[in-house]
């Protein structure tokens, strides 16, 4: 068995004061942990503790005498007598303690209730030696320590493979293979509904109105070549008066008069003439028709027969 040695922080301590407890290997002075740390009045323990990495352990100084015993490993046991009066703490070593098994600062020959496993329960009554009887996370009964099947959200799924904890692993309402509980886009969640719903009226809404778009277009082509049908369609009669000259004439306020002049005239008859234009002259289009003045500030105005593609002189 090997020595320990034990210093308290603050060397002085008073009632409330906290109390550092620091226990280290009296031969290499290194730090011994796992060691357990018993305060206790007369067979009543006010504190439980096991000193850290460091080799210690801390408590609050109580009122009245108490009683602090330090064991553990392959080290002889401690212990020390607190006497506290009007905030004074008087420190006394006793011996050294003998076998202490379960390392819970208690003699063996004074101990009726061995612990080994500190976890409150005694030995003789511990349903899963060496854990705590107390940790029964799926409440099956069933310490945990002893437990093959811990299943803490009762989901019918071990812990250990459990993809969506605290949740149940069954329910997964979108059918995307994540439980509802751990899937931001459940279908069931508002806002993820509101989401949805936002983005499909949107997309209605951009159908529509491309389809009255296609359809306007469609109406406006239709009635274009309608009113190209009709004026070529009579192109033989001279007293043809088109219905929609005053509408184009009057998209064209600020053409010249020589043209107005052939807007106006009667519709083109097919009489051959020797000084008409050449067949590539390029002209310009009104109303529907390409035309041309030729010779240049003549007077005369030819269109061009798109079915021919000859220049016909309007008269």
């Amino acid at each position: 068995m090997q020595d320990l040695d034990v210093e308290f922080n603050p060397a002085n301590p008073k009632q409330g004061d906290s109390l550092l407890v620091s226990m280290t290997d009296a031969d290499s002075d290194v730090p011994v942990d796992d060691l357990s740390v018993l305060v206790s009045r007369s067979e009543n323990i006010l504190y439980s503790f096991i000193s850290d990495e460091n080799g210690q352990a801390h408590f609050i100084i109580p009122n009245g005498t108490f009683i602090v015993r330090i064991s553990g490993g392959q080290y002889n046991p401690l212990e020390f007598t607190f006497t506290v009066e009007n905030e004074v703490v008087d420190i006394k070593q006793g011996g050294n303690l003998v076998a202490d098994i379960d390392g819970d600062g208690i003699l063996n020959i004074e101990e009726q209730d061995a612990d080994s496993d500190n976890d409150g329960v005694p030995d003789e009554l511990d349903q899963c030696p060496g854990y705590d009887d107390s940790v029964d996370l799926d409440k099956d009964g069933i310490i945990d320590g002893c437990d093959s099947f811990v299943d803490s959200d009762g989901d019918q799924v071990r812990d250990i493979d459990d993809v969506c904890p605290g949740f149940d692993d069954t329910v997964d309402t979108d059918q995307d293979g994540i439980p509802d509980g751990c899937d931001p886009s459940n279908a069931n969640d508002d806002k993820s509904d509101d989401a949805d719903s936002i983005a499909q009226n949107t997309q209605t809404l951009i159908e529509e109105n491309s389809t009255m778009i296609i359809a306007g277009i469609g109406l406006f082509i239709a009635i274009l070549l309608a009113l190209l049908f009709i004026r070529r369609g009579k192109g033989g009669d001279g007293d043809f008066t088109d219905p929609y000259d005053d509408m184009f004439d009057g998209g064209y306020s600020n053409s010249d008069s020589s043209f107005n002049d052939f807007t106006s005239s009667p519709m083109p008859d097919y009489a051959q003439d020797n000084q008409r234009p050449p067949q590539n002259t390029v002209g310009q289009m009104r109303d529907g028709y390409e035309i041309t003045e030729y010779p240049n500030n003549s007077g005369q105005w030819w269109w061009k027969d798109t079915q021919t593609g000859q220049w016909q002189k309007w008269q």
